[in-house]
């Protein structure tokens, strides 16, 4: 009796509790309800201003095009004009010139349809002026492009505060969109709570009425009391056996745990190791590095060095050029000056023949064998002396020609051969040029494929780091898993264990209550059933009403996919009630099974 007081009081306890939390869930799904629709509301308002702002937006558009159009027209009749003003000066000189000329008639219908003409286009233009300036009157006295000019400014001062607006628009829908979906992911909570309490509430009615039940006190005790000290001891066996179980299992997670250390210490050291490695394949690949570096800086010496000789080897040139061409000069007024001697010499050769002839006449002679014969001949000439210098001075002059010329000739072969030394020069800096590039180019690759393979080891490493950490955790998980699940196993075979203890000292307690007391705690129960059934169906008619409150509006179905509650799915939800029995023959006691575990769960809670 006193148990069953207990339950009812600690079944009233949850039921306040769960009716308090339902309420204040209402509460709750009330405000927030409120919000989305004020925020839906909100939302509809600027979805409103922004296709407002795109009409005003597309009308300023047509506006504009409008008065281009305008502008377009009043150019081409301010042109037309002009050029009806020139025709119309033209006109009036031809005409004063040929007034004497033509007849009357003609005199009077040309200055008619010019006028006629201009008075068509004067009233044209009127008319586009005024559809044009009736808005303001200061506008009217400035000319047609400053007036298009201002309402192009206009415009663009328009485009831009409705673009910010348009900005400041979207920025305010976007924040309610988000306060929306926070709100809508609040309501879907609460409903999950909602749902949850329910479903409490249904176990905990259904715990209640197996408990409620009448319990049938069996006829052969003695033998149900060796079966109970029977299960017992079997129970106690099973309960050894499962804690050897427990600690077999406790000492392979130990053995697994020092295994898992030994692998990541091993893991840990070959990283290590690989680090090292790749310390030393850096330092290695900066050894290249530092012979590019050498060989660039090389490069750049044997250039400004061959840079350095190409500037001197010019100089030179440029001197031995100047020197040759000197030389060259001076030859060439020696060779004048020798042309000039050879020519005195042919002249004077002349004068010698002449002369020899003529003496040659004057003197003939028989001739003598003699030793004066000889001198015979010499004797008419006048001046030995002269022909001698000439002579001299002849010789003197081809020799200081050929050594001039032979000066010549060695300079010529001296600049052949520095012509010659540079070329040699330039093509040995090319090859090494080439050289170098090539070795720049080899090195370059080897450092490409050295960083290559370091990333591919690198990522490799990861990898596999990566899968030995992941296989670890799903070991440590399983682990764990098999723990839970023998952990829940013994927990439950302890709750059986204690319940079955309690049920049989409640039989043991039963067996020496006497029939009276029975006759009366039949009574009791009886008044219990009706009182048990009273609240079910008090609480079937709140269900009910909670059900119909709780259906969301047509405005919420849109935000969330549930539909609402039908009382045949809140029916299905409860379970099947079995027939009550009320006569003592037919009472059984209350069989404990899993949701008898439940429902202890579900009272130690508060």
């Amino acid at each position: 009796m006193g148990f069953l007081h207990l339950l009812e009081e600690r079944f009233h306890d949850c039921a306040k509790l769960v009716k308090s939390t339902i309420s204040r869930l209402k509460e709750d799904g009330n405000q927030i309800r409120e919000s989305l629709q004020a925020e839906q509301s909100k939302s509809q308002q600027l979805e409103e201003k922004n296709k407002i702002l795109a009409q005003d937006r597309v009308i300023l558009e047509s506006e504009k095009i409008h008065l281009e159009q305008q502008a377009k027209i009043m150019q081409q009749n301010l042109d037309s004009r002009d050029l009806c003003e020139a025709s119309d000066s033209s006109t009036q000189q031809t005409s004063d010139s040929e007034y004497h000329d033509t007849d009357s008639e003609v005199k009077l219908k040309s200055p008619r349809l010019q006028i006629q003409e201009m008075e068509q286009e004067h009233k044209i233009t009127e008319a586009l002026l005024k559809t044009h300036h009736e808005t303001d009157s200061e506008v009217k006295l400035k000319s047609p492009r400053l007036q298009t000019q201002e309402m192009e400014q206009e415009h663009k001062i328009t485009e831009a505060l409705l673009k910010t607006e348009i900005t400041l628009h979207e920025k305010q829908a976007q924040e309610h969109m988000m306060n929306t979906q926070k709100a809508e992911y609040a309501l879907a909570a609460e409903r999950k709570e909602i749902a949850n309490l329910r479903q409490k509430m249904i176990e905990v009615n259904t715990h209640l009425e197996e408990i409620k039940r009448p319990v049938f006190v069996p006829s052969l005790r003695k033998e149900r009391i060796k079966k109970m000290e029977c299960d017992q001891a079997c129970m106690c066996s099973e309960k050894n056996h499962q804690e050897t179980l427990n600690m077999i299992l406790q000492e392979k997670l130990d053995i697994l745990h020092n295994l898992c250390q030994q692998k990541d210490n091993a893991l840990q050291q070959k990283l290590a190791q690989e680090e090292v490695e790749r310390c030393v394949k850096e330092i290695k690949a900066d050894g290249p590095k530092k012979e590019i570096r050498n060989f660039k800086k090389r490069i750049q010496e044997i250039n400004e060095m061959n840079d350095h000789t190409e500037s001197a080897l010019k100089t030179q040139i440029a001197i031995q050029k100047r020197k040759a061409q000197e030389n060259w000069s001076v030859a060439c007024a020696l060779e004048r000056i020798l042309g000039l001697e050879r020519k005195e010499m042919a002249k004077l050769s002349k004068k010698l023949s002449e002369v020899s002839a003529k003496l040659a006449g004057y003197q003939r002679r028989p001739v003598k064998a003699s030793t004066s014969s000889a001198d015979q001949p010499m004797q008419p000439l006048s001046n030995p002396c002269n022909n001698v210098e000439e002579s001299e001075k002849i010789a003197l002059a081809v020799e200081e020609r050929n050594l001039y010329l032979r000066k010549l000739q060695a300079e010529e072969k001296k600049t052949m051969g520095l012509e010659e030394n540079v070329q040699a020069l330039r093509e040995a800096l090319k090859k090494e040029k080439f050289n170098f590039q090539i070795e720049m180019n080899s090195c370059n690759g080897k450092l490409h494929n050295m960083t290559e393979l370091c990333q591919r080891k690198d990522q490799a490493l990861l990898q596999k780091a990566a899968q030995i950490d992941y296989e670890r955790c799903d070991k440590v998980l399983k682990v764990k898993e098999v723990l839970r699940s023998y952990k829940q196993r013994v927990k439950t075979m302890e709750e059986q264990h204690q319940k079955s203890e309690l049920f049989y000292k409640a039989e043991l307690k039963l067996a020496n209550v006497t029939e009276e007391e029975q006759n009366l705690y039949l009574e009791e129960l009886q008044a219990e059933q009706r009182e048990t059934r009273e609240l079910e169906d008090f609480e079937d008619t709140l269900l009910l009403d909670r059900i119909a409150e709780s259906t969301p509006s047509p405005s919420t179905r849109r935000y969330t996919g549930s539909q609402p509650w039908s009382p045949l799915e809140v029916e299905g939800t409860h379970p099947a009630r079995k027939p009550r029995r009320n006569s003592f023959s037919s009472v059984t006691l209350p069989s404990m099974t899993h949701k008898g575990a439940r429902f202890h769960k579900c009272f130690k809670k508060p």
